[in-house]
């Protein structure tokens, strides 16, 4: 049983070492417009189109006045996380990427960021849609199950690294998702080019399991 319990939390432990990324999205919206008037009716009614043109005037002022605020809130976070994922870093000079992941203020966001993942049926398939197109640019069109898929995070340089680092310590899971389809993406246009290669210049793998050895 004790083995077993070892065995299933390396499997965690190595799952959640490829399932570190980052995800920045700002979402805007345009303004609603009305649909272009017929040239008729503005003959028509010309005192009734400028009402309308100029109450829009005050909404598109403030639209853009929020969406500043937004603009301006987000660089602040994003600022803040880099900032902090540098200052880790250059306290520990001689760590790769993989073992900054087990500082302990890193590996709290990364327990974090497995709940999530583990409760969210959305987030999984996420992770599935993206191993799965890698591998078939492998030609592999086995079921994930079937497949091996590691992420070798050892070699990052300084700015995946510090990407990597900012998208767990945001505590936003789909910052950590979004980077983790960016390296598979990355990887699978790799592949495509060459499905014989063993590993992505970003450090990806994907290969069949190897088969169970025949019952004694």
């Amino acid at each position: 049983m004790s083995d077993r319990r070892e065995t299933s939390h390396a499997k965690r432990s190595a799952f959640a070492v490829g399932l570190i990324g980052l995800f920045i999205a700002l979402f805007s919206a345009s303004c609603g417009k009305s649909p272009p008037t017929p040239p008729q009716q503005v003959q028509k009614q010309p005192a009734a189109s400028a009402p309308t043109t100029r109450s829009a005037a005050p909404k598109d002022a403030e639209f853009d006045k929020l969406m500043s605020a937004v603009d301006k809130e987000i660089s602040a976070e994003d600022a803040r996380l880099e900032k902090q994922a540098d200052d880790l870093m250059r306290e520990h000079p001689d760590m790769n990427a993989q073992q900054l992941l087990n500082l302990p203020e890193v590996n709290e966001c990364l327990r974090d960021f497995l709940q999530k993942l583990s409760q969210s049926p959305e987030l999984q398939k996420r992770v599935n849609s993206a191993v799965t197109f890698t591998a078939e640019m492998k030609d592999l069109r086995e079921n994930r199950e079937q497949l091996n898929f590691a992420m070798d995070v050892t070699k990052y340089g300084q700015d995946r690294t510090r990407r990597l680092l900012t998208s767990l310590l945001s505590r936003n899971p789909n910052r950590v998702l979004d980077f983790f389809e960016k390296e598979t993406g990355e990887a699978a246009a790799e592949f495509a080019l060459d499905p014989s290669a063993p590993k992505s210049l970003n450090g990806i793998t994907v290969e069949r399991k190897a088969p169970p050895p025949p019952a004694q």
